[in-house]
């Protein structure tokens, strides 16, 4: 794995998104790399637990 991210992406945009990811996999693709898109997620899965800042430090 190189990269592990999380885009929030408005609706009106996804097929954008996927685009631009389909071009980015094709350029790298010789190179080994492949992409993979999942979703759509909760948003929750974007935001911090709210105390976890306190337990980690």
């Amino acid at each position: 794995m190189v990269l592990n991210a999380a885009f929030l992406v408005p609706k009106r945009d996804v097929r954008s998104f996927l685009g631009c990811v389909k071009e980015t996999e094709e350029k790298y693709r010789g190179h080994g790399l492949t992409l993979s898109v999942t979703g759509p997620w909760p948003p929750y899965n974007f935001c911090p637990v709210f105390g976890d800042e306190i337990a980690q430090g």
